[in-house]
């Protein structure tokens, strides 16, 4: 219902009446029956002093991170708090009166305190903000806690909020490895060094990133923390008769990310619509279910809605296959390596006959190949629920095993390798604060769209404004 809600609120505040109300009324629907066909299997027994802690942990890590604007925000958040400032100042839908553009973009995360901010303001709202992300992400741990309890593997919440927060690559080791061949700026003991590769190899960009938790909940967390919801409501639950819905649960919320779902549940199913043999007309009925419909007709508004804004419609190749000479390869090779391939050749033992966790990490080899519009977008956030996959084969492992001691050890350095990139980044912060003497820095410089165009560079107006919207089938039919 969390992910459903912001969706009805779209539907009621953005669409004419009788469209909005029949969108609703589905979603609604839907969403009321996968609840009450899974209200007993929702549940999870957690010792109170271990969630109040793990909750305190969650709370500050957040806080961290920037979201609400009382902390360190980066770069991304210029736009980000700009739009969310139109969407309390400017009526529904955003029609920019003086420039006659209309909003376009991924901006379901922000309509319920953008709501609360038309009532009591810009502080309040930046607070409901920061609420809401902790709600969604401790939903998800609690999915999580589900799932190593299912597999036997009953662990501390602390534990596994620990886990999430350092999730990353080992960004240190591959910024140590990379500025050695000489590829990258000198090592250093400042920031996520998220960026080890960014360089360019015979004029062509060569800046392949996957983002950790830390990294995504600072820049994308509007994307991320949804899709990490929805990727958590899938592993728990897989059935054919939910799959449809719970992945166009995640689409409004970053159409980039649900690719990468798409890819996890699709493949997911296809396995098991093979496995099942002469059972597969079951799996097939079930795929048609009626919460499954629903979300399917659901997902039209969103569609239409999103089609309106053309700046993602360039797709092909990262680089063409002809620049890949062995410096790009041994580039990607150690991408891979210092990314996932160290977490998934150590949890492999308990994954060997998991069809997602080879999925994902299949997925995870192609995504850095495929380039969509015209940046490195696609790899940096298609990757985001394969990434969350191998982050759960880590916790099954790192919270259950204790019979290898020298695996246990190794990714014990893996994981503290990792952890560094945030508590450096955190540093960095802390460090800026200090030198400006100023508490806390919000990203806030683009302000509002209001009278900015399209074809203006500074802070990618084309991004997020379309010109003629009149033209568009989602305003001629469907909007108010």
């Amino acid at each position: 219902m969390l992910l459903a809600t912001p969706l009805v609120v779209f539907f009621a505040t953005w669409l004419k009446p009788v469209v909005g109300l029949a969108a609703s009324l589905l979603l609604i629907l839907a969403s009321v029956g996968f609840c009450r066909n899974n209200r007993d299997s929702g549940y999870v027994e957690i010792k109170r002093c271990d969630f109040f802690v793990a909750m305190i942990m969650l709370l500050v890590f957040v806080w961290f991170c920037g979201l609400g604007g009382a902390f360190y925000q980066t770069g991304d958040n210029h736009t980000r708090n700009a739009l969310f400032r139109d969407l309390i100042n400017e009526q529904w839908p955003v029609i920019y009166g003086k420039t006659d553009n209309a909003l376009v973009y991924y901006l379901f995360f922000w309509l319920i305190p953008a709501l609360t901010g038309k009532l009591a303001g810009w502080t309040l709202a930046n607070f409901i903000l920061y609420l809401q992300g902790v709600l969604f992400i401790v939903v998800t741990l609690l999915n999580i806690y589900g799932l190593l309890s299912e597999n036997r593997a009953f662990g501390k919440m602390s534990k596994i909020v620990f886990l999430f927060a350092v999730f990353n690559g080992l960004n240190l080791a591959g910024r140590f490895v990379s500025s050695r061949l000489g590829w990258c700026d000198p090592f250093s003991w400042i920031g996520t060094n998220e960026g080890w590769l960014d360089f360019i190899r015979n004029g062509y960009d060569c800046s392949y990133l996957y983002r950790g938790t830390y990294d995504s909940i600072c820049q994308v967390y509007n994307q991320a923390i949804p899709v990490w919801l929805a990727t958590s409501i899938y592993l728990r639950y897989r059935e054919p008769k939910y799959c449809a819905f719970i992945g166009l649960l995640a689409f409004p919320y970053g159409p980039i990310p649900f690719v990468g779902l798409f890819i996890l549940i699709a493949f997911d199913q296809l396995i098991s619509f093979v496995k099942a043999g002469k059972s597969c007309f079951k799996i097939v009925r079930d795929a048609f279910s009626f919460i499954n419909i629903c979300g399917v007709i659901s997902a039209l508004v969103f569609i239409l809605y999103f089609m309106c804004n053309s700046t993602c419609s360039h797709i092909g190749a990262y680089v063409p296959l002809s620049e890949y000479g062995y410096e790009r390869i041994i580039t990607l090779i150690l991408f891979y390596i210092f990314e996932f391939g160290l977490y998934s050749i150590l949890t492999y033992k308990e994954n060997k006959n998991n069809s997602l966790w080879w999925i994902a990490n299949i997925s995870l080899i192609i995504i850095p190949l495929i380039r969509l519009g015209y940046g490195r977008d696609f790899c940096m956030n298609a990757s985001i629920p394969a990434l969350f996959v191998i982050m759960l084969a880590l916790m099954q492992v790192m919270v259950t095993d204790h019979k290898y001691a020298v695996r246990q050890w190794l990714l014990t350095v893996c994981v503290t390798i990792a952890a560094m990139s945030a508590v450096l980044g955190v540093g960095e912060k802390i460090l800026i604060m200090g030198y400006t003497r100023q508490f806390p820095i919000v990203a806030d410089d683009c302000y509002s769209y209001c009278e900015r165009m399209p074809d203006q560079k500074e802070y990618d107006p084309f991004n997020y404004l379309v010109p003629d919207y009149n033209d568009k089938m989602f305003y001629k039919y469907l909007a108010k």
